[in-house]
């Protein structure tokens, strides 16, 4: 999902760089990274939080 984010905000303009293209990548990464967070809590009552 992130580098198919990226590869979408390539083509944003110039000046949203700074704007929504990086707050859309930051994203992307972030709900990767919980993601895997979560897989890794051996704990079944933790996953949810990570899951959202």
């Amino acid at each position: 999902m992130a580098l198919e984010i990226f590869r979408i905000t390539k083509h944003f303009p110039k000046d949203e760089l700074l704007g929504m293209t990086s707050q859309m990548r930051r994203c992307s990464v972030s709900v990767a990274s919980n993601l895997a967070e979560g897989s890794g809590r051996s704990s079944i009552k933790e996953k949810p939080n990570f899951q959202k």
